[in-house]
């Protein structure tokens, strides 16, 4: 089967294979990305997780901070923000009660709950509406700082477990990226190596029986018809023509063995007549032989002129013909190359619209990088800003915890850290909002940075190409111009060779009437000898033209070697100088006989 398709097919099987390997590769790579996407939904889902639990601290604090507030000034308000901040707790923890249940961060959720309801409790029914009870408040509000550490630290625990869970996500997703790199380099390699090797074998297997093919056409062509027929077992290109040229060879055999034959039997037939037609030619050579050659001489001059004057008369058309082509390929020269110039002004020109766009493109992106840059300083600003109100709102709630126990003398400064902590709550909410519209920022001036830094590579890459393209244009249009300037000298010299081709017609013509008067008269006055001679003549003129075509065939047929032996070669040979020796011979008696007729 593999013998017997064509070389196309035999190279096309082998790129198959090659892309064959690389669509494996391609599967493989696919179910990789899909693995290290499941890998980066988990770090999403952990992070948020971590968030979360971070912000479920934050309502601890800050419930703890409502607490103190409405024991310092039992104002109804700090009971709504109170509830308000438990419901969200209650939320988050009810969103992650099903995430730890069967894990081991289970209990510890558990126990977040029931530290919570506790703290709940503790405020709504013990401290709220029982503030004249100063020993059951200053109790209970030890007991909701102990319960608030506690439940803190287990939220402190969770978060790490989130935080130590999101590593190992991120782990195994730049894993699953490197097993994925891993994979497309191997599977690109192995499909290059495979497709690779399956050219090399193909073309090696043609190569090898090319060149056998062309060592026996050149072995034909040097007639060397005794070797062996060209074998090859398949039924492709070469083995089609390894056919073609074996049946050539048996063919010229064949030929050449039936003209060798018929050219000795022509050979020897020709002697003989050519003999018998000289002894007859002898008695009137010496009449004839000054008449015949004047009138050979003269009917060969008049039918030359007369040739002559055709021709030239063919020769003026075609150069007439040739000098309109000539006017017309200049006319369109002309066109072409006004064309040209208008072409390369629009090439300039768009060289220069290229360049100017490079140079807007470049400016972009170094104001986007700049802007990055700027981002990341204003992010390390909000950092610093965070810090600050997290600091001051501790302050504050220190400062709010000492006028409580300064009593009467400290309500003034308990209502300047009350604002205090109000303004630092504000700060770090605005804060947060800087914060997720600097990402923001971020992350579309990194997407617009990307795509500037790829449109400005294109760019760089057209203004190259643009810049290439109108030098091309310039030899373009150098080229047309040393066209044109050809074709007009062109065009100048057939107008030239027209005029004098015209003058030759003439001459030549005149000749030819000359030639034909002169020969006439000639024939006129050897009518008499030629009626006697011309057929003897023919006859031996027939003879001589026959055996001289014999010979050359002999020479000819040698050329092809039917069989490779050192005899055959030499008999040949001394047959062939035998036949020239016999040639010169009745050549020389021939000029003897002329120079007797003179």
């Amino acid at each position: 089967m593999w013998k017997n398709l064509s070389i196309g097919k035999k190279y096309g099987a082998g790129f198959t294979v090659a892309i064959a390997l690389f669509a494996v590769a391609i599967v493989l790579v696919f179910l990789q990305l899909q693995a290290a996407g499941e890998d980066v939904t988990r770090v999403s889902e952990t992070g948020t997780t971590a968030v979360d639990v971070s912000d479920m601290a934050s309502l601890t604090r800050s419930k703890d901070i409502r607490v103190a507030d409405y024991i310092e000034n039992p104002l109804q308000s700090y009971v709504q923000e109170f509830e308000e901040r438990r419901q969200s707790f209650n939320q988050l923890q009810e969103e992650y009660a099903g995430y730890y249940e069967g894990t081991e961060y289970e209990e510890t959720m558990n126990t977040v709950q029931d530290i919570d309801s506790q703290l709940n409790d503790l405020f709504l029914n013990k401290i709220v509406g029982n503030l004249s009870n100063e020993d059951a408040v200053e109790a209970s509000r030890a007991r909701i700082q102990t319960l608030r550490g506690d439940l803190i630290e287990e939220l402190e625990t969770l978060q790490t477990a989130a935080e130590s869970e999101m590593d190992n996500a991120n782990s195994a997703a730049d894993n699953a990226i490197q097993l994925t790199l891993l994979t497309l380099i191997t599977a690109g390699l192995l499909a290059l190596i495979a497709g690779a090797v399956t050219m090399l074998l193909v073309s090696r297997k043609v190569r090898r029986n090319m060149n056998a093919l062309v060592q026996k056409a050149d072995q034909i062509s040097e007639g060397e018809l005794y070797h062996d027929n060209f074998d090859y077992d398949g039924n492709d290109e070469i083995g089609h023509l390894g056919t073609s040229i074996n049946t050539m060879k048996g063919n010229l055999e064949r030929l050449i063995t039936e003209i060798s034959t018929l050219s000795h039997q022509v050979e020897e037939q020709s002697r003989e007549l050519k003999q018998s037609s000289g002894e007859v030619k002898e008695g009137s050579e010496q009449i004839a032989s000054t008449m015949q050659e004047l009138s050979s001489s003269s009917e060969q001059q008049a039918s030359d002129a007369s040739n002559l004057s055709e021709m030239m008369t063919v020769l003026s058309q075609k150069v007439e013909g040739a000098n309109e082509e000539s006017s017309k390929v200049s006319d369109d020269a002309k066109v072409v190359l006004e064309n040209s110039n208008h072409g390369k002004e629009l090439m300039d020109e768009s060289v220069k619209q290229m360049r100017d766009i490079h140079t807007v493109m470049h400016q972009a992106v170094e104001r986007v990088h700049r802007l990055d840059k700027q981002s990341g300083e204003i992010s390390k600003l909000v950092q610093v800003i965070r810090d600050i109100a997290d600091q001051t709102n501790l302050l504050a709630l220190n400062a709010a915890i000492e006028a409580a126990r300064a009593g009467e003398h400290g309500k003034g400064f308990a209502v300047v850290a009350e604002e205090v902590r109000k303004l630092a709550e504000q700060v770090s909410n605005s804060v947060g909002e800087i914060t997720g519209m600097v990402d923001g920022i971020q992350t579309e001036s990194r997407e617009v940075s990307d795509s500037l830094a790829s449109g400005y590579t294109q760019v760089e890459e057209g203004t190259t190409q643009m810049e290439e393209t109108g030098a091309t244009f310039e030899e373009i249009q150098a080229s047309i111009k040393n066209i044109a300037s050809g074709i007009d000298v062109i065009s100048t010299n057939l107008e030239s060779i027209e005029e004098s081709t015209s003058d030759m017609n003439q001459s030549i013509e005149s000749v030819a009437s000359s030639s034909e008067e002169a020969a006439a008269g000639v024939e006129e006055t050897t009518a008499s000898v030629e009626q006697s001679h011309h057929s003897i003549e023919e006859v031996n003129r027939r003879s001589g033209e026959l055996s001289a075509m014999s010979g050359r065939l002999n020479s000819l047929v040698a050329q092809f070697q039917l069989e490779d032996t050192d005899a055959d070669s030499q008999e040949d040979e001394t047959d062939e100088s035998a036949y020239e020796k016999e040639q010169e011979d009745e050549n020389q008696e021939e000029d003897d006989s002329k120079e007797q007729a003179s």
